[in-house]
């Protein structure tokens, strides 16, 4: 009878009658360094669980203190929205949402017509040879190792400067793909 109940064949009831009903046949009580190295074991664990956690969230930090000042200083005027529009909390988070966003978009917006305008300037003068590279000074020639070979080098910058306005007026005469074509003149 013994055998089967060991093995899971048997059932409680099965148990032979020389073994108490009350008495258990389990692992004796551990020890209290037993204890505390298994607690000890589980912070360990845990400590290094913790401190990779941080490590993974760590670069975002600075967006979520962002996030939480936002939310404390836009938090009256939400309320205040949600009043007016008669308690609809999510329209009025969406219209705080659109506003936030076009308040970031906007300068970033003007930023990039900007850069472009001034890249389409910079095209115009290289290609219209209104750009030149000067010529270099002629103390450089008295530089070690390398001072010998600049003074023949003036025409052959020209060159690659030529070379390279050339390779951007191909660059920018290429077809445009249908997706860019909104910023693209």
């Amino acid at each position: 009878m013994r055998f089967a109940t060991f093995y899971g064949r048997g059932s409680m009831t099965d148990q032979s009658p020389s073994v108490p009903s009350g008495s258990s046949q389990s692992k004796p009580e551990p020890t209290v360094d037993a204890r505390v190295i298994d607690v000890a074991i589980r912070l360990g664990v845990l400590g290094v669980f913790a401190y990779f956690s941080l490590q993974l969230v760590a670069p975002f930090f600075a967006f979520l203190l962002w996030a939480v000042v936002l939310t404390v200083a836009l938090y009256p005027a939400y309320a205040w929205l949600t009043d007016k529009l008669g308690g609809r909390k999510v329209l009025s988070a969406t219209i705080l949402t659109l506003i936030g966003l076009g308040i970031v978009i906007g300068p970033v917006a003007v930023l990039v017509v900007s850069l472009v305008e001034t890249l389409q300037r910079l095209y115009e003068g290289v290609t219209s040879g209104a750009i030149a590279v000067p010529p270099l000074p002629p103390k450089l020639a008295e530089l070690p190792m390398v001072g010998e070979k600049l003074p023949n080098s003036g025409s052959s910058r020209a060159g690659a400067w030529s070379s390279f306005s050339q390779r951007l007026a191909r660059w920018w005469r290429r077809p445009v793909p249908r997706s860019c074509r909104f910023w693209h003149p």
